[in-house]
């Protein structure tokens, strides 16, 4: 993996001029592909909408969580509470977590919109805040200044 024997930290905020360095194509899933791959499994699932239940697509096989009833771990928490992406631990546990969704953004025009786009559609689930959560995350260099456009 890498590039010249070049191996920056996959997993940590990485200093842009040593991401740059180590792929001077800027084409990373060319140049980390393998091992992002590696460390981060990618599993992917198909909603059935006659049996409200979810199927395995492809990736490595992981464990059941639990049965297919998408509602089942709500069910037996009545009292359950929405979490947002700053909730504290205690409100994840009372909500029933099981996935959490890092979104990639950018404080520009285009990433504005598609937050919009993303919290008008899929966002407005019944179980986002619930079984899943979508939070935000800047995924570019940006200056102090903008940074702003993502509170």
């Amino acid at each position: 993996g890498g590039v010249g024997g070049v191996h920056p930290p996959i997993g940590f905020n990485t200093d842009v001029e040593q991401l740059q360095a180590a792929c001077p194509s800027r084409r990373y899933g060319r140049c980390f592909g393998d091992e992002i791959r590696e460390r981060y499994p990618v599993v992917q699932y198909r909603y059935v909408s006659s049996s409200r239940s979810v199927e395995q697509h492809s990736g490595p096989r992981i464990p059941d969580c639990g049965g297919t009833d998408l509602y089942a771990r709500r069910k037996a928490a009545p009292s359950a509470q929405r979490a947002t992406c700053t909730s504290p631990p205690s409100k994840f546990e009372q909500s029933r977590i099981l996935l959490l969704l890092g979104v990639p953004s950018s404080p520009s025009t285009t990433g504005e919109q598609r937050r919009r786009a993303a919290r008008g559609s899929w966002m407005q689930h019944e179980t986002v805040g619930f079984e899943a959560l979508g939070c935000f995350l800047l995924s570019s260099h940006t200056n102090g200044s903008a940074m702003v456009a993502l509170r």
